[in-house]
């Protein structure tokens, strides 16, 4: 599946990750900052000054995004709206799903209901349901009750029609007329003439075709590798671009198995030529995190070491090293 033009999920958690902020416990008891002797007016109009300035850059960032997204845009595609995909739609209702959403098979990820132009049928293990609702403004509107057959017109009766249960009801049985609880004869879905899909271990292992992978994003490559095939250890290598082309990385992030030095992550910053190593426990003295520059070499190096300061006799948590200082924390615990 192409998906050079969509952002790579591992980037979009990236960026929606917030910190939260701490609340400031305002003291009566505090002292008062001294008072503001500035000229309010001069304060507004230099606020002013920033404001505009800011709405200029902003303004000029917008046209070169619209820029770039107009060079960007596909091509006008002859077959759109008449190609079928199938996905994995869960139904909210069960084991704590709040809502509706698509599974895309081909990546595993999670797709958005805007992305759909329409659903045709739906079935599981034991139905086929036709959807008779207008799909010519999406599917946002669309209703999943599949026991309304208004909406969903079933092809094998079934006395157990499933519905939408909403998040905290539960589930009861419906006193019925013994007139109501005649239904028409139970047909059961064909059976299967594909066969028991079988996958050996050694494939399972490798995670995919020759042990590698490597997908393309908008401005960013993701590549996969089994364990065990990379000499370093490396499983996983994710690489952005400034630009579409994929030809100016920006950085880096490696992902590392089974290294006898318990090395985990990589982070590399190719514009400042900044490493972040991030160790496991059980690290040779202890070491969870080492930050240097790979342009520096020798004693002019700077570098920052953090330790597991609990896992050493010295309590030794922090290490900094410049071309002038050295600085250490320790943390020194007392039991009474």
């Amino acid at each position: 599946m192409d998906q050079s033009r969509s952002q790579c999920p591992i980037l979009k958690k990236k960026d929606t990750v917030q910190k939260a902020e701490g609340k400031v416990n305002e003291n009566k008891y505090d002292v008062k900052p001294p008072r503001d002797l500035r000229s309010k007016y001069l304060m507004k109009m230099e606020e002013r000054k920033v404001k505009e300035r800011q709405d200029e850059e902003q303004r000029i960032k917008d046209a070169e995004l619209a820029r770039l997204a107009e060079l960007e845009k596909p091509a006008p595609d002859e077959l759109y709206g008449m190609r079928v995909h199938c996905w994995v739609l869960v139904l909210a209702g069960k084991r704590e799903v709040p809502e509706n959403f698509f599974i895309e098979p081909t990546t595993g990820n999670c797709a958005e209901a805007y992305e759909f132009l329409g659903i045709e049928t739906l079935w599981n293990n034991s139905n086929y349901w036709v959807n008779m609702q207008d799909c010519s403004h999406g599917i946002g509107d669309m209703s999943y009750d599949l026991g309304d057959i208004a909406r969903w017109e079933y092809m094998f009766p079934h006395s157990d029609k499933p519905l939408l249960m909403l998040p905290g009801e539960e589930e009861f049985d419906l006193p019925l007329d013994e007139e109501e609880e005649e239904v028409e004869e139970e047909s059961d879905m064909p059976g299967s003439w594909v066969t028991e899909i079988v996958i050996p271990l050694e494939d399972l292992q490798r995670r995919c075709p020759e042990g590698k992978k490597t997908i393309l994003y908008r401005k960013a490559k993701y590549e996969i590798f089994a364990e065990y095939k990379m000499q370093d250890g490396m499983v996983a290598r994710l690489t952005e671009y400034s630009d579409s082309a994929l030809t100016q990385p920006i950085s880096s992030v490696e992902w590392f198995k089974h290294r006898e030095d318990k090395l985990e992550t990589r982070v590399t910053d190719i514009v400042t030529n900044k490493v972040t190593e991030d160790f496991g426990a059980g690290r040779q003295r202890s070491l969870r995190q080492h930050v240097y520059y790979s342009n520096q070499t020798g004693s002019e190096a700077t570098r920052t070491m953090k330790f597991d300061y609990c896992a050493r006799t010295d309590g030794l948590k922090t290490r900094e090293e410049t071309l002038l200082n050295l600085r250490s924390i320790i943390v020194i615990e007392t039991i009474f």
